[in-house]
């Protein structure tokens, strides 16, 4: 997340939550939800998402 959660000299999102967010989730536990479906009705946007994340996660 930008900025590690903080605009202004504030801390507007917990170091901790920032730092769980920045470790990733659980790809399997993920694929078990309902969401998983939605790659099938959005072909376009989730994999752009998925990119950016990518991209996000390694700098």
């Amino acid at each position: 997340m930008l900025d590690r959660g903080e605009l202004d000299g504030e801390q507007l999102i917990p170091a901790k939550t920032i730092e769980s967010i920045r470790q990733g989730g659980d790809p399997d536990a993920f694929a078990k939800t309902a969401n998983a479906a939605n790659a099938a009705s959005d072909a376009t946007s989730l994999p752009a998402y998925r990119a950016v994340g990518d991209y996000l996660m390694e700098r």
